[in-house]
């Protein structure tokens, strides 16, 4: 019989976002949109993992980090581009999350995971300030020494 064991792991997490059509609060854009949010964040990971050893098994993902955002615009006439901070945003971020992680060599994993985004809200002209709050789900691929 295996013994159940815990293993904590510690890293950075890094994340680039794209969100929001300009002309609709709450519809993703596509790189084809006229007005569009790009951003990202990053900061501490620290992921539990239950039973690390056995073919399958949990873990549960935290980040605490910072992020950025900004509208842009496409203008096709960057030469009379003007900064403007109304379109830029700082916020903090906080993402649990739980997987199923599978071995599948000695080095790679993979995960199938389920989380939850809170940030500060987002503080810009004609933005939802919960944009990028909500549920993700997702695959994981980790490499490394496991």
């Amino acid at each position: 019989m295996k013994k159940l064991t815990l293993l904590i792991f510690l890293g950075l997490g890094i994340l680039l976002t794209s969100a929001q059509d300009g002309n609709d609060k709450d519809q993703i854009s596509t790189i084809f949109s006229k007005h569009r949010s790009n951003g990202g964040y990053g900061g501490i990971y620290l992921e539990p993992i239950l039973a690390p050893r056995l073919p399958v098994h949990i873990s549960i993902p935290l980040l605490f980090g910072i992020g950025g955002i900004t509208n842009v615009e496409d203008h096709r006439n960057w030469d009379n581009w003007v900064f403007d901070n109304r379109r830029n945003d700082v916020y903090l971020v906080f993402e649990p999350a739980i997987e199923l992680e599978f071995n599948m060599t000695r080095h790679v994993r993979l995960a199938c995971s389920a989380g939850n985004r809170f940030t500060s809200d987002i503080e810009m002209e004609n933005t939802n300030p919960e944009i990028l709050e909500g549920i993700n789900i997702g695959l994981v691929l980790k490499f490394g020494r496991f």
